[in-house]
């Protein structure tokens, strides 16, 4: 392919006009579309921002080849995006889902040499999710992200660190998918919540939840590593409240400040009957608040619990 890229073309569009052809030869067969969508279906969605869609060829590196494998590549980008879904849309009552400065990085390869090799990659965040129109109800995140990456059907990854992939998400944008095939098959989301059921309960607070691969060493006398299917939730500078007139300088009920906690769940993946289950938290304060006369209170708690699976092994 010609690498306009490298010696570009100026094409004639008029007595007096010029179009400059910057096409990247290096991306082998390409269509490419991209540009800035606004899309209205009456005041129930409304959707606006930059997007690119591209189809080409390309070479990837997959974890334990030796040679790059030729792929055919699709990928779907979104920057800045903004979205609502709901009733009465751009108005002072609007009341359902509301996203803002959404970015977003899908890829989708598939091996030329066997089309049933598939590997997917997602990158996304956003400034903003909410739901917006209900008084007392807050249900909010923020700079919310989520990572994800499968392998294909023999267990593959594509090395991504080794081979940066820049996926368009605009006309001058791109978001770059950069995942270590070593860290295994990922999916991950985090983000800051912000939610208050009418006063009655709330809670806020930094959170992380992922699925993945990893190997832990076993206390079973032999130091036996075994290969797990791995689930986390984690949070942090959390804040919650139950009980009543919450959002009061008169609430009443338990008040818990500044906790941190971490959950792993981890399953064999040579015997789905043996799980493990590890648990640490910490918090700054567990209180009952508002009741006259009555002080119960706790500070610089510290919880750790670990579960022993079927065969009576912990993790170590």
């Amino acid at each position: 392919f010609v690498n306009y890229a490298a010696a570009p073309l100026i094409v004639a569009t008029g007595p007096e006009t010029s179009l400059t052809l910057t096409l990247d030869g290096t991306r082998g067969e390409l269509t490419e579309v991209s540009g800035n969508l606004s899309l209205t279906v009456t005041k129930f969605f409304h959707a606006e921002g930059d997007f690119a869609i591209s189809k080409s060829t390309s070479s990837l590196k997959i974890a334990g080849g030796t040679t790059a494998t030729t792929v055919d590549l699709l990928t779907i980008g979104a920057n800045d995006v903004s979205a609502f879904a709901g009733a009465n849309g751009g108005t002072e009552n609007a009341m359902g889902l509301s996203l803002g400065g959404v970015n977003l990085a899908i890829v989708i390869a598939t091996s030329q040499a066997d089309s049933s090799r598939q590997w997917t990659a997602l990158k996304a965040g956003a400034a903003s999710v909410a739901f917006v129109g209900i008084d007392g109800l807050t249900m909010a995140a923020a700079d919310l992200t989520v990572d994800i990456t499968r392998p294909d059907k023999n267990g593959n990854l594509v090395d991504f660190d080794t081979t940066p992939l820049a996926v368009p998400t605009g006309p001058a944008s791109a978001i770059t998918i950069d995942y270590a095939a070593a860290n295994g098959p990922m999916l991950r989301a985090a983000g800051t919540l912000d939610i208050n059921l009418f006063g009655f309960a709330s809670l806020s607070g930094s959170f992380a939840i992922q699925k993945s691969e990893d190997q832990f060493v076993l206390a079973d006398g032999n130091s036996t590593v075994h290969d797990v299917d791995l689930r986390t939730i984690g949070g942090k500078n959390i804040n919650a409240f139950a009980g009543v007139n919450g959002a009061s300088s008169d609430r009443m009920g338990l008040a818990l400040s500044d906790v941190e906690f971490g959950l792993a769940m981890a399953t064999s993946k040579t015997d789905p009957s043996r799980h493990w289950t590890a648990l640490a938290a910490n918090a700054g304060s567990v209180e009952i608040v508002g009741v006259p006369s009555v002080t119960i209170a706790a500070t610089d708690l510290a919880l750790a619990i670990t579960r022993r699976e079927a065969q009576g092994t912990v993790l170590d």
